[in-house]
C-alpha cells in the first residue's frame, strides 16, 4: 500500500517531530537543574549541558521556521 503525502502534510510531521525534539532537549536540560545527569551529548556535565543549551536554540530556530 502507498500513501502520498502532499508538501503540507509533509511539513505538519516535520514540524511535530522538531517540537517533540526540543521538548526532550529541554527537559534533558531539565534533568541537569534537578542535579541528575542525562549526558545526551557527552559524559562531561557543562559541555553536555552546553551542547543542549545550542540544540535548543537552533531547534528553536527551525521550528519557528516550520510554523510560519
Amino acid at each position: 500500500m502507498k500513501i502520498e503525502l502532499d508538501g503540507e502534510m509533509v511539513s505538519k510531521i516535520v514540524h511535530e517531530d522538531l517540537v517533540y525534539q526540543l521538548d526532550s532537549f529541554k527537559e534533558h536540560l531539565e534533568q541537569y537543574a534537578n542535579n541528575e545527569s542525562p549526558s545526551v551529548f557527552s559524559m562531561d556535565r557543562e559541555e553536555d549541558i552546553k551542547q543542549l543549551r545550542e540544540a535548543i536554540k537552533a531547534f528553536e530556530f527551525v521550528v519557528e521556521y516550520y510554523s510560519a
